[in-house]
C-alpha cells in the first residue's frame, strides 16, 4: 500500500489537513486433512481472493473564538473485491450459486465535534457521527474457519452489505493544577451489523465442532456506556490514576452481544523517591451475567487482583530497570473476556 498526507495553508480561523490512501491485499488460506483410511481432502478456508481499497480523508479545525473550536472531518473508501475461479469458488458455490468473481463497495464516514471551554477549569466535548465498515474477507469468503472461542465453524457470506453506525458521544473535563476529572457517555446505532447466526441444516466440518455459523447483516446493534478518568497529584512523589469503564451491548432482538466486558475499574497509586519509582495497582471488576449463550459465554464473577510495580533508574548509564509482580496475592480469577 501507500500513502500521502498533508496540511492545506492556514485559512482564516480554518486548520485543513488531508490523507489519501490505496492498498490491496491477496490472501489464500488452504488445508488438507487425512482422514484415517480415506483419501486426503484439500480445501480452500480462505480462497484465493484480493481487495483493493482506495479512499481520501479531509479534516478542517475550526477555531471560533479562543474558547470553542469545531473540527469536522470526512472520509471515503471504495473497495474492489476479486475472487479466483478455482477449487474455492466452486467451494462458495455450493452455498452462493453463481457467486460473482467481482464486488465493490463504497464505505463513507463523517464527523463532527465541539470542544467548548467552560470558564477556566471545565471542557466540555460532543461528537456526532456516521461510518461504514466493510465486511472482512473472513466475513464475505471465509469457508469453515473454526472458532475455538465458541467451538464453531465459520462461513462467510457473498451477499454482506456494509455495516452502519451512527455514533454520539458526550464529555466533560474538569482539571486544576492537582486533579483532572474526565467523565465520558456513548452511545451507538448500528443498521446491517455483521453477525454470525447458527446454521439449523449444515453440518460442520471440523470433528468435535458445536455447529456452523454463517455470517449476515441484521437489522442493528446498540452499543451504550461510558468511562471516567480521575488523576490526581496528591504530592510532588505521589500520584492516584482512576479509570472505570462500563459499556451494555445487544442486538436486534434485545440479546447481549458476546465479548462485553463488565463494568471494570482500575486505581493505581504511583510514588517516585529520589531514583526509585513504585506503583501500586488494584484492577477489579463486577460480575458479567449479561452473555450471549449461543457463543458459548458463561457468567463470570467479579473478582479484585492486586500489581506491584517498581523500578530504578541509573541516571548517569540513562538505564531504567523495571520489574513488577502481578496478582501479588495469588488470587483465582479470570477476567470475562478470557477463554
Amino acid at each position: 500500500g501507500i500513502f500521502g498526507e498533508g496540511n492545506l495553508r492556514q485559512l482564516g480561523n480554518h486548520a485543513i489537513s488531508f490523507r489519501t490512501d490505496f492498498y490491496y491485499n491477496h490472501v489464500l488460506a488452504e488445508m488438507t486433512m487425512y482422514p484415517e483410511g480415506e483419501s486426503p481432502m484439500y480445501m480452500q478456508t480462505w480462497p484465493s481472493s484480493g481487495r483493493a481499497v482506495g479512499g481520501f480523508y479531509l479534516a478542517d479545525n475550526y477555531s471560533i473564538s479562543a474558547s470553542t473550536k469545531v473540527r469536522a472531518d470526512a472520509r471515503i473508501d471504495l473497495a474492489f473485491t476479486s475472487l479466483d475461479d478455482g477449487i474455492g469458488k466452486d467451494q462458495l458455490e455450493v452455498f452462493y450459486p453463481n457467486t460473482p468473481s467481482t464486488t465493490s463497495l463504497l464505505a463513507s464516514s463523517f464527523n463532527l465535534r465541539l470542544q467548548q471551554l467552560l470558564g477556566k477549569s471545565m471542557i466540555a466535548e460532543v461528537h456526532a457521527g456516521y461510518g461504514e465498515r466493510l465486511p472482512t474477507m473472513s466475513e464475505t469468503y471465509g469457508f469453515y474457519l473454526f472458532n475455538r472461542n465458541d467451538g464453531y465453524d465459520y462461513i462467510g457470506n457473498v451477499n454482506l452489505q456494509t455495516e452502519k453506525s451512527w455514533s454520539g458521544d458526550l464529555s466533560l473535563t474538569y482539571f486544576t493544577n492537582a486533579l483532572q476529572v474526565s467523565v465520558t457517555g456513548f452511545y451507538k446505532y448500528l443498521p446491517d451489523y455483521i453477525f454470525a447466526k447458527t446454521a439449523q441444516n449444515v453440518l460442520p466440518m471440523t470433528p468435535g465442532a458445536n455447529g456452523v455459523k454463517v455470517y449476515e447483516n441484521i437489522s442493528f446493534a446498540t452499543f451504550a456506556g461510558g468511562d471516567m478518568t480521575i488523576l490526581s497529584n496528591l504530592s510532588p512523589a505521589f500520584r492516584l490514576v482512576n479509570t472505570t469503564k462500563y459499556t451494555v451491548a445487544k442486538d436486534d432482538s434485545k440479546t447481549p452481544l458476546p465479548l462485553i466486558p463488565p463494568l471494570s475499574n482500575i486505581t493505581t497509586l504511583q510514588c517516585w523517591r529520589n531514583l526509585w519509582n513504585i506503583q501500586v495497582e488494584c484492577e477489579a471488576a463486577l460480575p458479567q451475567e449479561k452473555i450471549n449463550p449461543s457463543f458459548g459465554e458463561d457468567t463470570t464473577p467479579g473478582y479484585a487482583v492486586m500489581n506491584l510495580r517498581g523500578g530504578y533508574t541509573f541516571r548517569k548509564q540513562r538505564l531504567l530497570v523495571n520489574g513488577g509482580i502481578e496478582n501479588v496475592f495469588d488470587t483465582y480469577y479470570h477476567a470475562h473476556l478470557d477463554w
